[in-house]
Formats: C-alpha cells, structure tokens, sequence
C-alpha cells in the first residue's frame, strides 16, 4: 500500500494562504490524474519521480541518492514524531524544488487522522500516529568550515608530528648503538639520560610522552600493581564486558529507527531475547559502581596516613581533571566540527542536529555540568557519565578524609547517602509519575532530575565505594568482614552466590511480565524503576567480592584475560566515540534496513571493533601522551598529595611504577 499516493487520491481543497502556488497546483494536477483512469506517459518528469523515488510504505526512505541527482528535485523526510523511538514513523519523499517543508506540511497534516483509520481497517493493526508531523530537508543543512574546523585539522596534525618525531628521535639512538657498543661509547639509554640532563632535557622529555612504541606497550602490559601481592584486576573485565554491553544496547536503539519491518519490528521488542537488549539500561549503574569501588580502593591507600588540606584537594581534583578533559573536549571538537561531513543521507541530519547543537552547550560539556544544565539539549548528550562521575569523585575525596579519621562516622554518612539517594529516586519518579516502560518516555523532568542527577545516582556509586573501602580493610586485616566470612563459611558462599545471580537475573528478566501484556501496579513499577539498578548493582557486588577473595575460578580466569584489560583500558576513550560511531553508522544508512536480533547483534560486533580501533587510535596518539604529560612534568608530593611542576632534570623514561599504575587504574 502507498501511503502519500492515497493521501494524494484523497486530496481535498486547502486554505490556499497555508501552501505556495506551484506546490498546490503541482498536488491538485497529480490528484486528479490519479483520481481517474491515466496512462504512465500522462504524468511530467516531476510526477513521475513523486511516484517513483517517494517512499512506498511506513519507513520506506524512497531513494535518497536518485532524487538529489535532479537539481530540480528536493528529497524530504516526513516524520511522525511519536515521543518514543522504536514506534515513530518515517517516509521519503521525492517532490519538486519548489515544494518548501512547510508545504509538506500543511498538505498531509490534514489527512493524518483519516490516513490512521483508514490503515486500521484495512490492516486490522494500530498504527500509533498523533498529531506531531516534521518535515525534514537534508539540504536545508548549514554545514560551514570555519576557523573551528581548520584549528581541529591543524591539531590532529601537531599530535601526529610529535608521535612521528618521537619515533624518530627513540629510532635514532637505537640504531647508533649498533655501531658503537664495541667503541665504548654510552648506549642510547644513558646517552637520552644525559640529554634530559642537558638544555635539551625538556624537548626531549615532551617527545618521549608521545613515543608510540613506549605507549603501545603501556596500553598492553599484563602486570597489576608490583608493590602489593594483590589485584582488582577482573575489574578490568567486568568493565570491558559492560563497554560491549552498552555498545550492544545502543546499536539496537539507533537500530530500531526507521525499520523497514515495523510491525514485526515490534514484535521482536516483546520477545525474550529482546530482554537482554534492556538490560544494558542498567549497566551505567554498574559503571558507577566500578567508579566508586576503584577510586575509593585507591584514594584510601593514599590518604589514610595523610592529612588532606585544601590545597591537596585542588592538586587532586586537578590531576583527576587533567586526566579527561583534555582528551574530551578534543573529541567533542571532532564531533562538533568534523563528524558532519563524514556520511550523508535521509536521516543525517538527525545527527547534524546534535553536533551543531554543541555550538550553544559546549561551554557546559567543559565544566562538566551538562547533566544539570539541560534547557538547551545536549552536546554528545552520552557524556553525562562524566559530569555526574566527576562531581560524585569531588564528594569523594571528603568522605575519604573523614574515614581516614573517624571511620564509624564515615559509616553512618556513607548508608546515610545511600538511603538518601534511593528515597530521592523513588520521590522524583513519583512526582513525574515516571514508570517503568519496555520503551521509555524520556521528558526534561526525567532526564534532568532523575537520569542525569548525581543525588539519583550516588546510591550505585557509594555502594561500590563501601565495597572498595571494605576490601581493601580485608586485605590489611582491619576488618571487611563480609569478605571474612564469605572466606571461612561455604554456606555464605553458596547462599550470596544465588542471591547475587538473582538479583541481577531479577533487574534483566523480570520486566517479561510487560511484554506479555501484564499491567503493574503505579507503586510496582515506580519501585522497580527507582531501585532496580542498586539492586542491579548489589548483585554483581556480591558476585565480585566471591571473585575477589578467590572463588568462581573459571570466572575468575577469564575476566583476567588479557585482551580484556586492553579493552577496559581503552574503555575511557572508546566510551567518548562510541555514541559518535554508532550514530554514524545506524543515521548514515540510504535505506532503511530489516530489525532483527541477528542484524542487531552482528551489527553490534562491527560496531565494537570500529570503536576499539578509533579508541586505540586515540588513546596511542593523544590520551596516553597527555597522560604521560601529566606525570612527567607535575610533580606529585606524596606527602601533601599535592601537584606541582616537575623541573627535576630526571630521565623521561624512568616512572614510579606503583604509582603509575594506581593512576591507570584511577584514570579510567
């Protein structure tokens, strides 16, 4: 059935105000022959291809490429905008140029409710259409390289010289002790050791931060921290499974745009498998709560026999800011500035629209509160982590000082925040009446003082910093008791295994009854909607605590795979391009595609190998040498925890390593 074809047939007299006059009688022609009998060689070159190139049926995009082709063509993109992406309509339309988007507007606006009972009665199936049609011209696009744009270029120029330089300057040293090593001469390690202690020393201690070869071993080392006989270590793997999850999740909500099969399309979001697509909501609590158990498992371990000032509070918070803004806001620029170009298509200005908005909100994207200055929307609105992440490790770095000092104290406070946190969920999505959805309805209230609210989220994340304290008192033997009996009492063990693997199967598993069309009670579902994430949550705690004191062997093992600490550390910077690549490869599509949970997952896949590359592109060319930056030329005191410039005339190849790999650990 041709949609726009029966909206043309059913074409009825239009305030002539609302429409320009070719366009009106451009429709008003092609009505009338399609009302009657005519032959194909009756309709103008314009007719034919509105026939033709138009889409034919819901999200049919037409074709997109062979419209453009004729200047005196526009291709349009009518959408109805449902509020809830899976159930939202999309057509493709080839009209004449001088048909505006307002135009389109006017002429089909009328007809959508008799379009909507018309469909249902032929079709016996609810089309869910409501008054809220947009019109999109992909060439109405105000695209311009300007300043911006060329500065971005130029810097992505500078890091590659400096990386180049670097290998050159390593390179050339290693090849002259080839020669000189029977002469007597110094080799190149104590030869670039007398250099840093030369003039020269601060060049080529800045050209060794950006040594591809140094940083690409950094990325790839298996070793944990050498000054301790234990390891967090599969935390590495629980992050890098999680980073796949929330990749796998979002492929399929960018996915779920414009399918080609709508009806079925719906239906395989009711089925079981679809369960486990949902279930990536939950893994940005689990990434707080790795946040919260890592940045207290090592801030108790520098603070606890320190006094923490004011002072060393800024030179911790700047270190901890050093170690992402930099990085961040140049991959913002490239997708302000630079994603634009890089696809086209009937839905990229989707995209378009996102990246241009950082022109109004970037400036929030760098003081890290774009999750509470939300009135103007969103630039890379996936970053919100980071902000919510930054100010929860700001509130940190005092509770940490105070449990250094009085750790009962400290208690009290920490289940204080917690309870705090849950009632605060569980108020505000009453009083937006925010219920749980299999699709979710998200409105500024809800985004703004729920999702993207460091009080709602701080339950996860002190649950993981309680979790972390109190691993790290088992392991000096000053209490963590909890990890004391799972250790001597098999029944703990046996009992908090499947309690964990209920409460995480309960957080993914349980909202089936909502496919099958059972209805929750309003209080059900605004509970499971406050608290399922904690529970999410509670659930892997328990599970990585058996883990961490030496159970769940087979599990234990492969989360200490190898590639799996590669891939947690590149986790920092994949998280920052994954929204972008994503977007790119679902709104860069000519057609509109099949939804299927095979298409979703294989698309996942390639989803996740294009971020992991993109990632370690940038984490080898820019986040490693600013992170190396940071080490060798500020000074960290260990006593006042306090950062300074470094102008000690030491080696740029020699680091602490306990220190650098409490940083690699913290950074991420």
């Amino acid at each position: 059935m041709n949609i726009f074809v029966f909206i043309v047939i059913a074409w009825i007299p239009l305030v002539y105000s609302e429409v320009t006059l070719e366009c009106f009688q451009f429709f008003k022609a092609l009505s009338n022959k399609l009302s009657n009998n005519f032959n194909i060689s009756d309709l103008t070159p314009q007719e034919s291809a509105f026939l033709l190139l138009s889409g034919k049926n819901i999200n049919d995009l037409g074709y997109f490429q062979a419209c453009n082709k004729d200047p005196e063509r526009r291709y349009v993109l009518a959408r109805n905008n449902t509020g809830k992406l899976p159930q939202d309509i999309m057509v493709g339309l080839c009209g004449p140029k001088f048909c505006t988007t307002q135009d389109y507007y006017h002429l089909f606006d009328h007809y959508l409710v008799s379009f909507k009972l018309r469909y249902e009665r032929e079709t016996n199936k609810t089309l869910p259409l409501y008054n809220n049609l947009e019109f999109i011209d992909p060439q109405e696009l105000n695209l311009n390289r300007d300043g911006l744009y060329h500065m971005v270029i130029y810097l992505f120029g500078f890091f590659a010289l400096l990386s180049i330089a670097a290998c050159s300057w390593t390179t050339y040293f290693k090849n002259e002790d080839t020669q000189v090593q029977t002469e007597g001469i110094p080799s190149s390690d104590d030869r670039i050791n007398s250099i840093h202690n030369s003039n020269l020393g601060m060049i080529a201690k800045l050209l060794s931060c950006f040594n591809l070869s140094q940083n690409l071993k950094s990325l790839c080392k298996s070793e944990g921290e050498p000054s301790h006989d234990y390891s967090v270590d599969c935390l590495h793997g629980i992050r890098a499974i999680s980073f796949f999850y929330i990749i796998f999740t979002q492929t399929f909500n960018y996915q779920a745009i414009a399918m080609k099969n709508y009806f079925s399309g719906l239906s395989i979001i009711d089925s079981w498998g679809y369960l486990f697509v949902l279930g990536g909501l939950k893994i940005i609590d689990l990434f707080f709560f790795l946040s919260g158990f890592l940045n207290a498992y090592t801030l108790f371990y520098k603070l606890r026999n320190t006094r923490l000032s004011f002072k060393s509070y800024l030179g911790m918070t700047f270190h901890r800011w050093f170690r992402v803004w930099p990085t961040y806001m140049i991959v913002l620029l490239v997708f302000w500035k630079l994603s634009s170009y890089s696809r086209t298509g009937p839905l990229w200005p989707f995209y378009t629209f996102e990246a241009q908005n950082c022109a109004l909100t970037w400036w929030k994207n760098a003081i890290f509160l774009n999750n509470w200055l939300v009135e103007e929307g969103f630039c890379m609105d996936w970053t919100w982590y980071l902000a919510v992440d930054f100010q929860l490790y700001l509130l940190l770095l005092i509770f940490i000082c105070v449990y250094t000092k009085s750790p009962r104290v400290a208690s009290y406070g920490l289940t204080s925040l917690i309870l705090s946190s849950l009632g605060y969920s569980l108020i505000m999505n009453e009083k937006f009446d925010n219920i749980f959805q299999l699709t979710p309805n998200l409105t500024y209230e809800t985004v703004k003082y729920i999702m993207t609210n460091p009080v709602a989220r701080s339950a996860v994340y002190f649950l993981g910093v309680a979790c972390g304290l109190s691993y790290r008192n088992y392991q000096n033997n000053e209490g963590g008791y909890i990890f004391a009996i799972w250790e001597s009492s098999s029944v703990a063990r046996f009992a908090s295994f499947f309690i964990g693997v209920y409460l995480i199967g309960a957080a993914l598993i349980y909202p089936r009854e909502l496919q099958l069309g059972q209805t929750w009670s309003h209080g059900f579902s605004i509970a499971y909607q406050s608290l399922s994430g904690f529970f999410f949550a509670l659930g892997t705690m328990i599970i990585l605590g058996l883990i961490l004191i030496g159970k769940l062997h087979i599990l234990k093992s492969f989360l200490h795979w190898r590639i799996l600490k590669i891939i947690s550390r590149l986790s920092f910077t994949g998280y920052l391009l994954h929204g972008m690549i994503i977007m790119i490869h679902s709104l860069g599509q000519d057609a509109s595609r099949e939804f299927t949970l095979s298409s979703g997952f294989s698309d996942s896949v390639s989803n996740f190998i294009i971020v992991g590359l993109f990632a370690g592109i940038t984490s080898l060319f820019i986040e490693r040498p600013l992170k190396n930056l940071e080490q060798r030329f500020i000074k960290y005191n260990h006593e006042t925890h306090f950062l300074l410039p470094n102008l000690e005339k030491t080696s740029a190849i020699q680091m602490s390593s306990r220190e650098s790999s409490l940083q690699e650990n913290q950074g991420h």
